[in-house]
């Protein structure tokens, strides 16, 4: 029998941690665990794209961002949230009931609600190799002084998921004159959990010093979200559409982080899962162990959830979903 969840999360980054944790929490300042299942799916590493980050909020006030992911993780493991690592999701199918059955590469499971929030880079963790790897953040300039002088590449490689922002790259690295060699590759922006490398075979990466990963490109082009493509999403360029709750246009599917926005960063990716945390959770329960009035403070406290304020705001953004 394939085990239920209440809630299961696809992607254990900022945006799927914080939101296990508020479902578990009511909010951050409550204490007790909430009475909810809920499972945090992991294809690669814990953390995302961020574990690599410096997050700088402002010029004194930035933090690393494997430091956050740590604390996150731990918070989440304490509140009780399962994990299940090396866990793709392959599928989703939404059944007759209004239940979701996940197929992963490794088992399937039930659940009432699923949250989506796979960020934008599929497999983060090819960074791991530091030498090899590296994502291109910044103006094609600073890009093109970063490896020079912290790599000193002379053969290069820029890959990414959308064909003109790698060419325009690519063709700035070529004017800067500073290396040998500057090629790109267009990856596929549906890779499966088997692809070694993100799918570049190694021929291909043996006659370059090192590869550009073309940050640009993913903000143009999600490739994180393939196994959506039988359900009835509403998508523009990989990226999620959904209403002021995190709901997609599939009633009980829910996306949070930079898989929704081209605008991502720590700050957007918290405050989404907060915000499809709460709701998601005040739909399961609405109240919490520690606060029996409600699921306070951001939660309207009406028995009847139809008549608040909120459910409003809801109903207005249902034609942007």
């Amino acid at each position: 029998m394939m085990k239920k969840y209440d809630v299961f999360i696809v992607g254990a980054g900022v945006a799927g941690l914080y939101t296990s944790i508020i479902l578990k929490k009511g909010t951050p300042m409550q204490v007790p665990n909430e009475p909810l299942g809920v499972a945090v799916a992991e294809a690669t590493k814990i953390g995302g794209l961020t574990q690599y980050a410096f997050i700088q909020i402002t010029k004194k006030w930035a933090f690393s961002g494997s430091n956050l992911i740590r604390t996150l993780y731990s918070e989440a493991v304490q509140s009780k949230v399962e994990f299940l690592e090396n866990s793709g999701v392959t599928k989703i199918i939404k059944q007759s009931n209004g239940d979701f059955k996940i197929q992963t590469t490794n088992s399937e499971f039930i659940a009432k609600y699923v949250v989506i929030a796979t960020g934008i880079l599929t497999f983060p963790n090819i960074l791991d190799s530091s030498n090899r790897f590296n994502i291109g953040l910044h103006t094609p300039e600073e890009m093109v002084k970063e490896i020079v002088n912290n790599y000193g590449w002379k053969k290069v490689l820029v890959v990414g998921n959308n064909e003109n922002s790698i060419a325009k790259l690519t063709s700035k690295l070529i004017e800067s004159k500073q290396f040998n060699i500057v090629s790109h590759y267009l990856l596929r922006t549906n890779i499966n959990f088997q692809s070694q490398n993100y799918g570049l075979n190694e021929a291909l990466l043996k006659s370059y010093d090192g590869i550009l990963f073309d940050y640009n490109s993913y903000k143009l082009q999600n490739g994180s979200t393939h196994f959506l493509n039988n359900l009835n999403v509403t998508q523009e360029n990989g990226y999620i559409k959904t209403n002021a709750f995190g709901e997609t246009k599939v009633s009980g599917l829910f996306a949070v982080g930079s898989v929704t926005m081209p605008i991502s960063g720590v700050p957007e990716a918290i405050y989404s899962g907060q915000v499809t945390g709460l709701y998601v959770g005040h739909l399961l329960e609405k109240t919490t162990i520690a606060d029996p009035s409600g699921r306070f403070p951001f939660l309207p406290r009406e028995e009847n959830w139809k008549s608040s304020f909120q459910h409003k705001l809801e109903q207005n953004s249902d034609g942007d979903a």
